[in-house]
């Protein structure tokens, strides 16, 4: 559900939790209150949060909103849940702030985004994801781990300690658009990028993604920049891939990050860091 940058509202992610009593001493369930259904099951020394995703998401909006005021007004926030409302994802997109990137065949804007991950049943830690949108096609950027950081759901765990990690948003946003466009100025050959999808991945995989690299040299040239962005389309667009065959709505947003966490070992990898 998308909001403005001044919108306070939670989409599906409003509503409570209560935790009741398991078999097992050390066990509780997470209950939605608007619904009566467990969601999860956490140690019962597990960070209690009565209020589901509310506060946490609050504390990131507060952060982002305090930290790159001249951005709020056109700032785009959508909010996304998945496993019954137990894991929430919240992206805010700011398009009044574009980059531009260009290749021998097209010219593309970046405009920068911040995306938030959390869980109510412990199987995700608190991932903050500074990033960057590609206005031609629509796909999310991922930097590998240049850009994300975690804090797990601890007792000691404060929402405002994001803030000094966000404070560079701008810098790491800048830092991203040169790093793709130096891709973009690398020519690559095409045996290099088949070198690259048989060291990542299994035959089947490697023709599918070898598929997609080449549909995205028609459009943007012969470089690491086209590699880049199938391996992004992976989780930006992951139908290609067969995500909606295998994944229920109510799975999208576990099996997005999910993807996107793959994409940055990708991208990390030997194989893609000499070719770039």
């Amino acid at each position: 559900m998308p909001f403005d940058g001044y919108d306070n509202s939670y989409g599906d992610a409003d509503f409570n939790v209560a935790y009741l009593p398991t078999r097992m001493d050390n066990k509780v369930y997470v209950i939605r209150t608007d619904t009566d259904e467990a969601i999860g099951i956490v140690g019962k020394d597990y960070p209690k949060r009565a209020d589901g995703h509310k506060k946490m998401l609050d504390a990131v909006r507060d952060t982002w909103r305090e930290l790159l005021p001249d951005w709020v007004p056109d700032a785009s926030i959508s909010t996304q849940v998945s496993r019954n409302g137990a894991w929430c994802l919240e992206e805010v997109k700011f398009p009044k702030q574009p980059r531009p990137i260009t290749t021998s065949r097209q010219s593309t804007e970046l405009i920068p985004r911040i995306v938030y991950w959390t869980s109510l049943d412990g199987l995700t830690s608190n991932n903050l994801l500074f990033g960057a949108i590609d206005m031609f096609c629509t796909n999310g950027m991922v930097i590998g781990n240049y850009s994300s950081i975690k804090k797990k759901n601890s007792k000691n765990f404060i929402p405002s300690l994001l803030s000094d990690e966000m404070d560079n948003a701008k810098e790491t946003f800048l830092g991203q658009v040169n790093y793709i466009q130096s891709l973009a100025n690398k020519t690559v050959s095409f045996d290099t990028i088949k070198r690259i999808t048989e060291d990542l991945f299994n035959e089947r995989k490697a023709k599918e993604m070898m598929s997609s690299i080449m549909d995205e040299v028609s459009v943007r040239g012969s470089n690491m920049f086209a590699v880049h962005s199938a391996f992004t389309q992976y989780a930006s667009h992951s139908d290609r891939f067969g995500f909606r065959q295998t994944a229920n709505q109510n799975n999208l947003v576990e099996r997005q990050f999910k993807r996107t966490t793959e994409i940055s070992r990708w991208l990390e990898h030997d194989a893609f860091q000499v070719a770039a």
